[in-house]
């Protein structure tokens, strides 16, 4: 871990850290996610895109296999990096780094979702502002839990290192796994996406209420913080 002078203490270059490696784990996730269509291709011997009929059956076909492998990609990826990066930001600037990652999703949320500002509902509503608080309290969550864990040994690290990726994991691939329900099943598509999201947002926050109680607990705290 870098010495305590040489760590980043400006929030705002935290958050401009954090920003920088969340575009750089998108960009990976991109082509990760490319991996379920060219089985698909290669398997069938055709040139279907995303979202064509033809791929749409498969995936609803191996819905459950889809859903961890998204899952897990977006978790490793973006788990890593942030690993990577909260051993160069000090304590009191973690929350920010994290921040920098959520505002890359809350930024591609909004975008996703101006065609459905045309026809606002209070399920929609619900839909956003729930997506919004996920993204506001995991990645900051779990900035915080891998920071606390970097004051101890390795193997807790590694233990908090596969937490945050088994619980990303679990949220992101949840969303495959409710969009891809909600297609088959479309009488029940707002109740699963309402047990989602409610499910979404109880982990997130309890991430990050964990994450920041043990990171102002940690045995190094004090050297983080300014004189």
């Amino acid at each position: 871990m870098p010495h305590a002078g040489t760590l980043i203490r400006e929030r705002p270059l935290a958050l401009v850290l954090g920003i920088a490696l969340m575009v750089c784990a998108i960009l990976v996730q991109e082509v990760l996610d490319l991996v379920p269509l060219a089985w698909f291709n290669a398997s069938s011997g055709s040139r279907d895109l995303l979202g064509t009929p033809g791929y749409l059956g498969f995936e609803i076909a191996h819905s459950i296999l889809i859903s961890l492998y998204l899952g897990l990609v977006a978790g490793i990826c973006q788990e890593l990096l942030t690993l990577a990066g909260v051993r160069f930001i000090c304590q009191r600037a973690v929350v920010y780094f994290g921040l920098g990652f959520s505002v890359v999703d809350v930024l591609l949320l909004v975008v996703q979702s101006i065609p459905s500002f045309l026809s606002l509902n209070s399920y929609f509503l619900f839909v956003f502002t729930s997506n919004i608080a996920v993204e506001a309290t995991l990645h900051p969550g779990s900035a915080a839990l891998m920071k606390w864990s970097t004051f101890f040994s390795r193997a807790r690290v590694l233990g908090a290192l596969l937490l945050c990726i088994i619980l990303h994991a679990g949220i992101d691939g949840g969303l495959v796994f409710t969009d891809i329900f909600s297609i088959t099943h479309r009488a029940s598509a707002e109740m699963a996406g309402t047990l989602y999201l409610s499910v979404s947002v109880i982990i997130s926050v309890a991430l990050f209420a964990a994450g920041y109680w043990l990171l102002r607990s940690a045995p190094g705290s004090s050297s983080n913080r300014p004189h």
